[in-house]
């Protein structure tokens, strides 16, 4: 299955290049602390991810080249996934009510936040997939992705959302790897989805 390919190949890369992951992981949690940040630290990441799994170089210039240039549009995603958290978890507990209207609309609203972070999930792999990187090419490719592989999305995100969980549990996996992982997972997905539709640029 493609989902355990994914993972598969997320975790053995992970145990070569575990070091520099750690590090980048906190950087990135240092950076994040004024929360809108932290789009472009994950973008960062992302770029680290990247750049190591096609076997060019990277070290923590690649993780802070990425964030530095991203740091604009990533405070500008930052906002809006803000936006988009807060407005449907304002909905969702407003509208608690045990009736069938209430329970279709919480359905709606939660429907929404698990879209806009499926389609965070694809951002930035799909941005830099990209010959000449754009983020409305590549919220255009990601929406694309997610469309074309609801169910591959899906176990994803579940997964990501385990790790986040996990994040919660044990802090010191927040602080180390959390996000490292799951810049790495996010990366791989999106590289193997392109591939399979011959994409893959590398």
């Amino acid at each position: 299955m493609a989902v355990f390919r994914v993972w598969r190949r997320a975790c053995s890369h992970l145990q070569h290049r575990g070091y520099i992951y750690v590090w980048a992981n906190i950087c990135f949690v240092l950076t994040a602390i004024p929360i809108v940040t932290a789009p472009a630290g994950f973008a960062g990441l992302v770029k680290l991810s990247d750049a190591a799994l096609h076997g060019e170089r990277a070290d923590l210039n690649t993780f802070w080249q990425g964030l530095r240039e991203n740091l604009a549009r990533g405070a500008l995603l930052g906002l809006i996934t803000l936006a988009v958290l807060v407005v449907n978890a304002t909905n969702l507990s407003a509208y608690a009510e045990p009736t069938l209207l209430g329970g279709a609309l919480r359905a709606i609203w939660l429907g929404a936040i698990v879209f806009w972070m499926a389609l965070m999930m694809y951002l930035w792999p799909s941005y830099y997939a990209l010959e000449k990187p754009s983020v409305i090419g590549a919220l255009r490719n990601a929406a694309l992705m997610l469309a074309l592989n609801p169910v591959f999305t899906a176990f994803n995100i579940a997964g990501l959302g385990l790790v986040a969980l996990l994040s919660i549990v044990v802090p010191p996996f927040a602080l180390l790897l959390a996000f490292s992982f799951s810049a790495i997972v996010s990366t791989v997905a999106a590289r193997d989805r392109l591939a399979a539709a011959g994409q893959d640029p590398r």
